[in-house]
């Protein structure tokens, strides 16, 4: 039970965010600002140049944490997010 802050698919995709960051070091990455707090998703860190890695919906449609210093591997949670992620760009990482 989310306590009804977010709808089921926005604690479903914070969820598999978040097994991203402890499955690969989050603690140690070079940027993690936001990741983790109470800030939308949409507005986490990213690597991207685009304006935003969210559709209209607050999907998830990009993450890119490319030179980051993620160390470690993605975990499989990460399909949880198969439905709207349509690029994930790691590069220059240890995964």
């Amino acid at each position: 039970n989310n306590q009804g802050i977010f709808d089921d698919f926005r604690f479903l995709q914070r969820y598999a965010l978040a097994t991203v960051y402890y499955s690969t070091g989050g603690t140690e990455w070079n940027n993690s600002t936001d990741w983790l707090t109470s800030a939308n998703e949409c507005d986490w860190y990213t690597s991207s140049p685009a304006a935003t890695i969210c559709d209209g919906g607050n999907n998830v449609v990009e993450l890119d944490l490319s030179n980051n210093n993620l160390r470690g591997t993605m975990p499989i949670e990460i399909a949880m997010l198969a439905d709207s992620l349509e690029v994930i760009r790691m590069s220059g990482n240890r995964l």
